[in-house]
């Protein structure tokens, strides 16, 4: 997976399936792989396999959101991650994705203040601090959003913080050189989620940018 070798993974995958047919997070992790290489009917099979199999299992009906969201299925892709949060309020993946899925919708004070609402509770996540950023920064707020990219590259020098987020905010400020050099140095970090912060839609207006282009081909995204 973090080797970028996707035939490998699948085959990895189809075997874990094979030696238990019924393991709910292999259909789910089979399931992203597809969506990223973006195999989006097979993909929403797995997804739904894995749902039907733990029904009533959160990370099943978010990674099933997730899916549907980078397959630009935006309505279809609330729904679950609503249902999802309803099993687990406090669940940080599904206000990860659900911010950014709320914010394609065009409902900007949502987004907002569903990761707002969470961040009151004193705790501050990267992955909630970045997808509040691009929130702020959709929303017409960029003063806000080098707010949080600031706090977070000045925690990067004390602690472990993804390169990948950092080219998120640098890419909703506008600024594709600064957001390239960071997701260089996602791609150099194996961070394994890199793949889907590149097929998701806040990226859709750098796919002609070559650097990034020749990221995604380097991942064998493309």
């Amino acid at each position: 997976w973090i080797e970028w070798d996707w035939a490998g993974s699948d085959a990895s995958l189809r075997r874990a399936l094979e030696l238990n047919p019924r393991l709910a997070i292999s259909h789910g992790y089979r399931a992203v792989r597809l969506a990223w290489l973006h195999q989006g009917d097979e993909a929403i099979r797995e997804a739904r396999r894995g749902m039907e199999l733990e029904p009533d299992s959160a990370i099943q009906t978010y990674i099933a959101g997730n899916v549907l969201y980078w397959l630009r299925r935006f309505d279809a892709s609330l729904e679950l991650e609503n249902q999802a949060l309803k099993v687990d309020p406090a669940s940080f993946f599904v206000h990860w994705v659900r911010t950014p899925l709320l914010t394609e919708l065009g409902d900007h004070a949502a987004a907002i203040a569903g990761i707002e609402g969470v961040l009151a509770g004193g705790t501050r996540p990267v992955l909630l601090l970045a997808a509040l950023g691009r929130a702020y920064a959709r929303a017409g707020r960029p003063t806000e959003t080098q707010q949080l990219l600031d706090e977070l590259l000045r925690r990067r020098k004390q602690e472990y913080v993804a390169a990948m987020y950092l080219g998120e905010l640098y890419a909703a400020l506008g600024d594709r050189t600064q957001a390239c050099d960071w997701l260089e140095r996602a791609y150099e970090e194996r961070n394994g989620w890199l793949p889907s912060s590149l097929i998701a839609p806040p990226y859709d207006d750098m796919r002609e940018e070559a650097r990034f282009a020749a990221l995604a081909k380097r991942m064998h995204l493309t």
